[in-house]
């Protein structure tokens, strides 16, 4: 693997964690007290729905990675996949408990 370009990589990164790292700061906001959310606000369902656009965010920001990475063949792209989904899937996971969790709620 050969990197094609640096830019994209970063690029594709921030696509696919956008969503998560988002939700991890403003948990962290909360729990410092300069956000306040309360469960049963629209601000709440607003979070709710963007959570879903990582849906489509996560493997945009992958492919994006993948393609500036110069990944070729289908067993490197299988390889690639089978590592990277499983991580982002558990970085997404973290961030939102870490969410619900300073919400009041963990799950």
């Amino acid at each position: 693997m050969s990197v094609k370009s640096w830019g994209g990589m970063l690029i594709g990164a921030f696509v696919a964690l956008v969503v998560p790292i988002s939700f991890l700061a403003v948990a962290k906001l909360m729990d410092i007290g300069i956000v306040l959310i309360v469960r049963e606000s629209s601000t709440m369902q607003s979070l709710t729905s963007i959570a879903l656009t990582e849906a489509f965010l996560g493997p945009i920001g992958i492919v994006i990675v993948g393609r500036s990475a110069r990944i070729r063949g289908a067993m490197a792209w299988l390889g690639y996949i089978v590592v990277v989904v499983p991580v982002l899937a558990l970085v997404w996971f973290v961030c939102v408990a870490t969410l619900s969790g300073s919400l009041g709620s963990p799950f």
